[in-house]
């Protein structure tokens, strides 16, 4: 099946299929997207896809070249990929072998990975080649922000926007081949903001399951806890300073679902549906306005954390003032 394991890109999907049907296809591709979406996996499908001896579907997946491909072998795919920036040395080199024509006259494709690390310098040296593009060569460039690069290089490349998934298609793929359960696949799935990567990244996180179980008990307790025990809860957040985005993603979830239900009293809507009591329970002692405030205070510590204001300070202040707004529970 063309294009398989890309999920979620069905509109994109399509375009490409059509256009390597009907031999439409460009000199030089720009794949858009926030990290984690599957930029690098559609630039090896469509290069697949455009070195594919298929006069059908493209990338058949059984043709020598397309064999070769999933072995990692096909000489005429070849990736550009640096850890920080992409000097114009590398460009050069891919310039100089773009000269030395293929023995069987085949296609070649060049995938720039996050291309926005160009240096303005090897930005210039590829402008010159998309400007006169050479036959039997396909450039394709990914990057998360393509505004990053000149718009010369943007304006000579057939842009590709990847959009985040939708929930239930993130569901069902988590659910169909990764063989996670309904339920779980609905917290993983509104954990990534629709982003496949990072969905993958929460499962294969040995830990999540623990941490995620930690920060509900810390909920759980902080209305009827004391001033010193909120406090001492501070410390979880400081030891997993690496993971508080995340944490503080499933403090949003948990009290958007308690705002949710409490408005609604639908439990479709609810995310964290392995624990419908402690929510139900929680959303009729509280009102509105309180659960409202306490996200407030949640993204207001995200913004001083991300603006490098004092962590350990912002993570007790946001404890005792959601201890405060929720004393009454």
């Amino acid at each position: 099946m063309p294009f398989r394991n890309v999920v979620g890109q069905g509109r994109v999907v399509s375009y490409l299929e059509k256009t390597l049907i009907q031999s439409k296809t460009t000199h030089a591709y720009m794949i858009e997207g926030v990290k984690g979406l599957g930029k690098k996996n559609l630039a090896y499908q469509l290069a697949k896809g455009l070195c594919c001896e298929s006069k059908e579907d493209k990338p058949c997946g059984e043709c020598k070249s397309c064999v070769k491909a999933e072995r990692g072998t096909n000489t005429n795919i070849i990736y550009l990929q640096e850890e920080k920036v992409i000097k114009i040395e590398s460009i050069r080199n891919i310039q100089e072998e773009i000269k030395i024509k293929t023995f069987d006259g085949s296609i070649r494709v060049y995938i720039i990975c996050d291309s926005d690390k160009m240096t303005v310098q090897a930005q210039n040296a590829l402008l010159k080649t998309l400007e006169e593009p050479p036959a039997k060569v396909v450039i394709i460039l990914t990057s998360i922000n393509a505004n990053r690069l000149l718009p010369t290089i943007v304006s000579r490349c057939q842009l590709i926007k990847l959009k985040p998934i939708k929930e239930e298609e993130m569901r069902k793929y988590l659910n169909e081949k990764k063989n996670v359960s309904w339920n779980q696949s609905k917290i993983v799935a509104s954990l990534s903001d629709g982003v496949i990567g990072k969905a993958l990244k929460t499962l294969e996180d040995e830990t999540y399951v623990k941490r995620r179980g930690l920060v509900l008990d810390i909920i759980d307790r902080i209305s009827t806890a004391s001033v010193f025990d909120v406090l001492k809860s501070a410390e979880f957040f400081n030891e997993e300073k690496e993971n508080i985005s995340e944490i503080l993603d499933i403090l949003v979830t948990w009290y958007r679902d308690l705002i949710i239900y409490k408005e609604t009293e639908q439990l479709d809507y609810v995310i964290n549906c392995d624990k419908i009591e402690e929510i139900i329970l929680q959303s009729k002692k509280n009102e509105f306005s309180k659960i409202r405030d306490v996200i407030l205070m949640i993204e207001e510590t995200r913004a001083n954390i991300n603006s490098n204001a004092n962590y350990q300070l912002s993570l007790e202040v946001m404890l005792l003032n959601i201890q405060e707004d929720l004393k009454l529970w």
